[in-house]
């Protein structure tokens, strides 16, 4: 008669050991500055402007030539103010990319918030070589110009950018001003309309066209922007 019991064979019982689970690997650190910049951007678009600074000085102290992190910190800082933090930013990235045309843009559009038009005008067209397409380089070009009163130079850069990207709102708004200054009151109703189509919860559009309804002796058509402005301004519903 067999026994029951393996070991009454002479085989050793077979035993289950237990299996460690195999630790969990650590971040990949490129994961993770990607992470940061990405939680950054969501703050900056939210509104959570010092949160995204201190999120994209994380990304820099991890990865010193993140560009991007760099030019949209600088952005940042150009929103609070903070220009000369702003131009050294982008002029670090600017050490490690000397032909990046959005960083250069960005110089010139940071010394035109600070007043200081020709230096950015000059930035602006060295950007405007190095991308020749570059929409959103005209476009601060534009703005610039119109800054330093040469508003004939104003139009035709915004011109051409409200041509080749019709929903560009500022540069509507810029060109319509622009068009006020020239005298030429007509072009400048049809372009700052478009403006308020693509906007229309903008109150300085409405009372731009009020001042050239005015210019043209439309007395109604311009009482009825003034008031239109107005609602806006105080955030009831305009009828």
């Amino acid at each position: 008669m067999e026994s029951g019991n393996d070991s009454a064979s002479g085989e050793a019982p077979v035993t289950v050991e237990s299996v460690e689970p195999s630790p969990t690997p650590p971040p990949d650190p490129v994961d993770e500055v990607e992470q940061r910049f990405e939680d950054a951007k969501a703050a900056s678009a939210e509104g959570r402007l010092q949160e995204a600074l201190s999120l994209y000085r994380d990304v820099i102290a991890m990865e010193p030539g993140h560009i991007r992190a760099r030019n949209n910190m600088a952005i940042v800082l150009d929103q609070i103010g903070d220009y000369d933090a702003a131009l050294d930013c982008l002029y670090a990235a600017l050490d490690t990319e000397p032909h990046n045309a959005e960083v250069i843009m960005n110089i010139g559009a940071v010394l035109a918030s600070c007043g200081r038009y020709q230096e950015a005008e000059a930035q602006l067209r060295t950007a405007a070589k190095l991308d020749p397409g570059g929409t959103e380089i005209r476009a601060n070009l534009g703005f610039v110009l119109f800054r330093r009163g040469l508003y004939a130079r104003a139009d035709e850069e915004l011109r051409r950018v409200c041509r080749e990207d019709p929903g560009h709102v500022p540069a509507h708004m810029y060109r319509g001003e622009a068009l006020n200054r020239l005298g030429r009151v007509e072009e400048g109703i049809r372009v700052l309309k478009h403006a308020a189509e693509l906007r229309p919860e903008r109150p300085r559009t409405y009372y731009l066209l009020g001042m050239l309804y005015d210019k043209k002796g439309r007395r109604g058509e311009a009482a009825r922007m003034y008031r239109k402005a107005a609602e806006l301004e105080r955030g009831s519903p305009s009828r």
